[in-house]
């Protein structure tokens, strides 16, 4: 085997080199072998190079198999969501949202699955979930009456008594009259129709 590589390396040339090299004077021997290790450096570092580029081509393939793996469970996930789990779910939860909740939080989970560098923290259980939709069907509802109460209470203040009475009939102005007084020029008292304007912040009778 040693004659073999031997026998070889004379093949080459190499032998023959390597006399040639220790023959040279200590100069000529120093700036050949810089030459020589920066040629093996450049030659390592190229082949890095391409090893690297390989890897991240073959890393790429990976990752764009995997998303497509990816799409085609969804696809499949979600026909099996619309055809047969969103029924049963439907009738079980009575709740279109706390449904849609679930299959939102199943594909979290699929992507958590599949892209393990995924937020976890966004995964709930079910008892989560139902807490969630039920939080917010309540924030509707009150928002959906606070509109109306602020509407009422705003109408119940304008038909509330103002401290200026009528001169004519000593009725009390309501709180409207008095807006309407500032707002435009005059305004009528509503028992007797005496025509009024406001002056200084105070109404007045108009003859």
């Amino acid at each position: 085997m040693i004659q073999f590589i031997l026998s070889t390396v004379n093949l080459l040339g190499f032998s023959s080199m390597w006399q040639n090299y220790l023959a040279m004077e200590t100069p000529e021997k120093v700036i050949i072998g810089i030459v020589v290790f920066a040629l093996l450096a450049t030659l390592l570092y190229f082949l890095y190079r391409i090893l690297d580029g390989f890897a991240a081509i073959f890393k790429g393939i990976f990752w764009i198999l995997k998303l497509i793996l990816f799409v085609i469970v969804i696809i499949l996930f979600s026909v099996a969501w619309v055809f047969f789990i969103i029924p049963f779910g439907f009738f079980r939860y009575q709740k279109f949202a706390t449904v849609v909740e679930i299959y939102k939080n199943s594909i979290r989970r699929l992507k958590i699955f599949f892209f393990p560098k995924s937020e976890k923290d966004l995964i709930m259980t079910r008892e989560e979930i139902a807490k969630k939709v039920t939080q917010q069907d309540k924030k509707g509802m009150n928002q959906a009456k606070k509109p109306s109460t602020e509407k009422g209470e705003k109408e119940k203040g304008e038909d509330e008594p103002s401290k200026f009475h009528c001169s004519n009939c000593g009725a009390a102005m309501p709180k409207s009259m008095v807006s309407l007084l500032k707002k435009s020029d005059s305004a009528f008292c509503e028992a007797c129709g005496q025509k009024f304007k406001m002056e200084g912040g105070v109404p007045y009778p108009v003859e």
